[in-house]
């Protein structure tokens, strides 16, 4: 292999790799290129997930499929190689017969299990990217002792150089990604001109707001815009609602749905869901967005107490409370944060004056408390 030989390689892996991110080609694509220039080579594309230690996504040619699911499964962070990497700085490409060769690992399981397993597999040039916060882009390049000698300067010259090309190319996706992302916030924000909607990210960066919710963030009584990131007055809403929206974004099946507060300006109640976002992207952290609805239930119409209803329809005084809420166009969910119980203890609750009332809907409900108090 010459010099000639290797900026051929690296002009096909430039363009593979700029195809691949931006969904016109596949990463096991970028990994082939690679192999097919240092014949007899097999190749990995790895992308690392550093906050929660897992494989986003493995890639690899020339290596058996039984093979690649046990390093995603079992030993991507087994991997001795991550402490040498820990060790330079980033960025920097490590070849294995220089800086860590084979021999110094051969009593491990990493070694015996993995390694010794994969033929022409021993030596190895790899490049480790801290591409953002969270994501960590692997390219090792493995192949024969044999081939060490030849492909060890080369293999190098050519991954130091993709350096240049994973950046940029990250760049280029987390521009586009931005400008997804906020024509899907204004979709998400479609129509809900009632409470104050804003969505944000994990990291509560402000993505878009309706009116409503600009025109809290301009008088800043209970939230504001503190450089560009959400944040409120409360300091029970300042702490409640990132962990929420970090919950949330982290798992689709998060339990965390709403949070209530009383502030001096009302009962504050917050809900969350998660926004359909960016495709995912192993080059990049793709930051899911999460829409906020925060309604002040105290500026709702209040209903005087229903004391010949109750009295009629032999109701608790905590079902009363319950039917005046309802008959505020309150939610059941919302009623169940302002009343301090469980979304289950509401519904059974609604089914119980269902049952004393003699309706089976809440319409039917909220029609006969409001003739019982004259409307």
């Amino acid at each position: 292999m010459n010099q000639a030989d290797a900026s051929r390689v690296l002009a096909v892996v430039s363009e593979e790799i700029e195809r691949a991110a931006f969904g016109l080609s596949s990463w096991a694509d970028v990994a082939l290129r690679l192999s097919e220039g240092f014949p007899g080579a097999s190749c990995f594309i790895l992308s690392e997930d550093q906050v929660t230690k897992t494989l986003r996504q493995s890639e690899a040619i020339n290596i058996e499929q039984r093979y690649v699911d046990a390093y995603a499964q079992h030993f991507a962070f087994r991997n001795p190689w991550l402490k040498v990497w820990d060790f330079l700085p980033d960025g920097a490409c490590a070849v294995s017969e220089r800086d860590f060769p084979v021999k110094l690992i051969e009593n491990t399981e990493f070694y015996n299990d993995f390694v010794k397993r994969i033929p022409n597999f021993e030596a190895s040039t790899g490049l480790s990217l801290d591409v953002d916060p969270y994501t960590t882009f692997r390219i090792p390049i493995h192949y024969s002792k044999a081939y060490a000698e030849r492909y060890d300067p080369w293999a190098e010259w050519t991954l130091s150089r993709l350096k240049g090309v994973l950046r940029r190319t990250a760049n280029g996706i987390l521009t586009r990604e931005d400008e997804n992302n906020l024509q899907i916030a204004r979709a998400a924000l479609a129509n809900r001109a009632n409470d104050l909607a804003i969505v944000v990210n994990n990291e509560m960066k402000i993505i878009e707001a309706n009116k409503a919710a600009v025109s809290a963030l301009v008088r800043s009584d209970v939230m504001w815009d503190r450089q560009g990131k959400l944040t409120f007055r409360d300091r029970r809403l300042a702490e409640a609602i990132p962990a929420a929206v970090r919950s949330i974004a982290a798992s689709a099946s998060s339990e965390v749905a709403s949070v209530g507060a009383h502030l001096d300006s009302g009962h504050w109640i917050v809900h969350f869901s998660l926004v359909a976002g960016s495709r995912a992207n192993p080059l990049v952290f793709s930051r899911p967005l999460i829409l906020l609805q925060a309604r002040n239930l105290s500026a709702v119409s209040p209903v005087q107490p229903l004391t010949d209803a109750a009295r009629m329809l032999m109701l608790t005084p905590a079902e009363e409370l319950f039917c005046r809420h309802l008959m505020m166009g309150i939610a059941v969910k919302d009623i169940a944060v302002a009343t301090g119980i469980t979304f289950e203890t509401a519904r059974f609750r609604l089914r119980a004056i269902f049952q004393k009332a003699g309706v089976h809907r809440q319409g039917e409900l909220v029609s006969l408390l409001y003739r019982s108090v004259g409307y």
